[in-house]
């Protein structure tokens, strides 16, 4: 099956976005095992099946079910997903010059808005 590399932006901390995504035996859009999550997405009216695991600098994107169409309609799925396209650097900048807030920098660092890009 076609898989592919996306890399890593700055301030990007896969464990703690993968955290994010819950460990309940009630979640029905992804499945999370040992480092990874996959999830079943349509495109073109053909369902698809796709694995996100860290490789070094990296996430590795395997495609399980499918071809290259879906894959790069899950490469576009995973970059607003985990939010990869936003440049997290001012906000980081912004926060330090906060007393109050500047250990948030610190202690959340890495951590992006992960989004539902489809509910379904």
């Amino acid at each position: 099956m076609p898989s592919t590399r996306i890399p890593k932006p700055a301030h990007f901390d896969y464990q703690k976005c993968l955290d994010v995504l819950g460990d309940n035996d009630f979640e029905c859009l992804h499945s999370k095992s040992e480092g990874s999550v996959s999830k079943a997405l349509i495109h073109q009216g053909r369902p698809f099946v796709f694995k996100i695991s860290e490789a070094g600098n990296d996430l590795l994107v395997e495609l399980l079910s499918g071809g290259k169409a879906q894959l790069a309609a899950a490469i576009s799925y995973i970059r607003e997903w985990f939010d990869l396209d936003t440049d997290l650097t001012p906000f980081y900048q912004l926060l330090r010059q906060d007393t109050d807030l500047a250990y948030l920098a610190d202690r959340f660092s890495g951590l992006r808005l992960m989004g539902i890009p489809d509910l379904f």
